[in-house]
């Protein structure tokens, strides 16, 4: 009789070990699932990091490069203004060399003019000079 009790503790036994690695079989393949789910959530993650970074520095290059064409733009104006405003003085100091080099001319041909001659003379280039600062 101790020998059938012995029989049926020991196979019960074994079928509780049986199943108790059949448990930590599933466990551990739970485990393993949960393990590559995570790997791969973190791959995902680091997926979305670079591709954040690609974009934020795809923008500050954009943004550098716009900026970069600004200056030159602005640059380029200025330089032109600069060019245009030399221009502007040399035809006015050219137009005052004309008329200084008139007066003289004009002075040195006839010393018989009278005041108001010289006095209308200056006026009009007072009024000249006038026109040429507008």
């Amino acid at each position: 009789m101790l020998d059938l009790k012995y029989q049926r503790a020991t196979r019960e036994h074994i079928f509780a070990a049986k199943e108790e690695l059949h448990q930590l079989a599933e466990i551990a393949c739970e485990e393993e699932a949960r393990k590559a789910a995570q790997a791969n959530w973190k791959k995902a993650q680091a997926q979305d990091c670079a591709q954040e970074a690609a974009k934020i520095l795809y923008h500050q290059k954009q943004a550098k490069m716009l900026s970069e064409r600004e200056k030159a733009r602005s640059q380029a104006r200025a330089q032109e203004d600069l060019l245009q405003h030399n221009k502007t003085v040399k035809q006015v100091l050219n137009q005052a060399a004309k008329l200084n080099h008139k007066e003289e001319v004009d002075g040195e041909d006839g010393d018989s003019r009278s005041e108001e001659d010289d006095k209308n003379e200056d006026n009009s280039v007072s009024e000249g000079q006038v026109e040429m600062q507008i």
